[in-house]
Order: structure tokens, then sequence, then C-alpha cells
């Protein structure tokens, strides 16, 4: 197997080739449709930020009302809702006066734990906070720049891994008729009437075909004698028949 190019094989051995071998000719194949192979995608590791370490309670009525606000305790907190606080909303309705309104902030707020951070680690992180940022965008710009390369290189290899395939399975087809054969013969004992019996599983050129794929010879009687080979009781009887005739 001197030639780089997997179209040039004939077509017994691609089918021959095992998975690994077939991947050989890759390189080959897309450089032949002018498309780059794939190298590994490498990712830029994204600095860890690092956690809140402040413990304050903050106050919310459910998921959307929240108060910009946190205790340094959970009883303060709870002191706080018991002085029954009131929401200010401000609608406009369309206008540009601005219609404000208080709305109780509930009997069932619930106080939940948060971690924060004091402004200077708020400062000291925002640098580490900017970089992981970058890199993460980055990093998603790499996987997109990836996949897109990885699909045009699967689309310019289809061709050759589906008729790897297809030679697969047609050699197996053939296999399978010549092995049929073998079993004929150690049934009937004789390669002719084997054959005979072939031809009623198989059709004449598929046989042909078969043995031409493997080079197993397979002795066909004349086209004009396809027919199944008669029992011995069949022929004893057709013979008495033309005696008592």
């Amino acid at each position: 197997m001197n030639t780089k190019d997997y179209w040039e094989l004939p077509e017994e051995e691609r089918a021959a080739l095992t998975q690994e071998q077939v991947d050989r000719f890759a390189e080959y194949e897309l450089m032949a449709k002018g498309v780059l192979r794939t190298s590994t995608l490498e990712l830029e590791a994204v600095p860890e930020v690092p956690e809140p370490s402040l413990s304050f309670y903050r106050v919310s009525r459910d998921t959307w009302h929240k108060l910009d606000i946190a205790f340094r305790s959970s009883e303060d907190a709870m002191k706080f809702l018991a002085l029954d606080p009131v929401i200010v909303e401000t609608n406009y309705h369309g206008g540009r006066t601005p219609i404000e309104s208080a709305k109780a902030f509930g009997k069932d707020a619930t106080v939940s734990a948060q971690k924060l951070r004091s402004e200077e680690e708020s400062s000291a992180v925002l640098t580490t906070v900017k970089r992981a940022a970058e890199i993460s965008a980055s990093n998603d710009k790499r996987r997109e720049e990836h996949d897109k390369a990885v699909r045009a290189q699967e689309e310019a290899l289809v061709d050759m891994w589906t008729d790897w395939r297809r030679c697969r399975d047609r050699d197996a087809a053939m296999r399978r008729i010549v092995k049929t054969y073998d079993e004929y013969v150690a049934t009937a004992g004789d390669g002719a009437i084997a054959a005979k019996f072939l031809l009623k599983a198989f059709p004449r050129d598929q046989i042909e075909e078969a043995s031409q794929w493997t080079g197993r010879a397979i002795g066909l009687p004349d086209a004009s004698k396809d027919e199944t080979p008669k029992k011995a009781s069949a022929l004893k009887a057709e013979t008495q028949d033309d005696v008592a005739f």
C-alpha cells in the first residue's frame, strides 16, 4: 500500500483497511480538498475570582423585590421588617409625570444570608474579574472557530468514510456467499452439486462477483442448466416411470 490517495486503491483493498489505516489517508484527502486538519483545542486557564468573605443578611419579599440594603445580623434584619416598611413604586403609565405609590413590603418577607465583598476587596479583585471575562470571551471564540473547523473537516472526509463502510458491507456480502458455498460443499460432498444449490440462494451474477472479489473459485454450471439438483429418490422414481412406460 504505497499510495497516499485512498481512491487509488481497488475496492477489495479499501474493504480490508482498518479504521486506523483509513484515517492515515485523511491528511491527503484534506489536502486534495483544500481543507486544513484541525488541531487540538487549546484554551487558556481562566483565573479564579476569590469568593466574597463578609456575611450579611438581606431582606426580600420574592425574587423580584429585593432591597439593595443588607444587615450585619439576622436580628437587625428582622427588626427592620418589624417596622413594617413600604416600597416606593414609580409608574409613568405612558405619561411624563411619575406616579409614586407606597406598597407594603409584605408580611411574607424573608431574610437570607448573603456573602458580600468590602469596597477594598472589590477593588482588589476588579483586575482579576476583568481578566477572567476577557479570557472567557477569547476561549468562547476559540471554541467557535474550532467547531467550525471540525465541521469542515468532517464534511471533507464524509465521502471517504462512507465509501469505506460501503466497501466493508460489500466485502461481508461477498464472503457470505463464499462461506455458504463452502458449507454446501461440506454438506453435499461435491462442488458441482454445491454450486447448483448455491444458485438457488444467490443470483448467478452475485456468485460470480463473490468469486472474483475473494479469489475463491466456484465452478458454476452453464447458465442454461441453472436448476436445483434433484434428490436421488426423485431420480430413481423418474427412472422407474420411464421403464414402466
